[in-house]
């Protein structure tokens, strides 16, 4: 077998089973423990797994660090049950802060076609982008440091406006 085919079956195996051991691997494969760490220190850098003392396992994935982009999609009903419970709790004269949050867009589309006299202070360009139609709430947009793969700004300057 090629390491290349060894190599994906492993990673299909921490994916399946969220983890798997050095010992193990070796005798599935009938290879040194040795070389099966060689492997999962190569996935590793690869960003395929997390190597751990005896093993492996599946490399956790933290939504936020995704781009706006990746997220947006996902989870989409979710999302806008949060943000009609959301939208039950605000009130004509509130001002709401909606930081860079794909549920807090689905909350701005919801704000944008009602008829609620609110502010909304936002650091996301998506949120802002929604309020370019005609709106009885008004936007307060927040400057700082753009960072485009979070789709808003961010930083000292984006905190000390807040």
């Amino acid at each position: 077998m090629f390491a290349e085919e060894r190599h994906e079956q492993i990673v299909a195996l921490v994916n399946r089973n969220g983890s798997v051991r050095v010992k193990e691997l070796s005798e599935l494969f009938q290879i040194t423990e040795d070389s099966i760490r060689k492997d999962l220190t190569i996935l590793e850098r690869k960003g395929l797994l997390k190597k751990t003392y005896g093993g492996a396992m599946r490399k956790r994935v933290n939504l936020h660090d995704l781009n706006v982009s990746q997220r947006k999609d996902r989870n989409t009903q979710a999302k806008q049950m949060i943000a009609s419970k959301a939208m039950k709790l605000i009130k004509d004269d509130d001002m709401v802060f909606l930081d860079i949050s794909t549920a807090n867009l689905e909350l701005a589309r919801l704000i944008v076609k009602s008829t609620l006299n609110i502010i909304v202070v936002t650091n996301m360009v998506d949120i802002m982008l929604e309020f370019m139609v005609p709106t009885v709430s008004r936007l307060i947009m927040l400057g700082g440091s753009f960072s485009s793969g979070r789709d808003g700004f961010t930083g000292s300057l984006t905190d000390r406006q807040l």
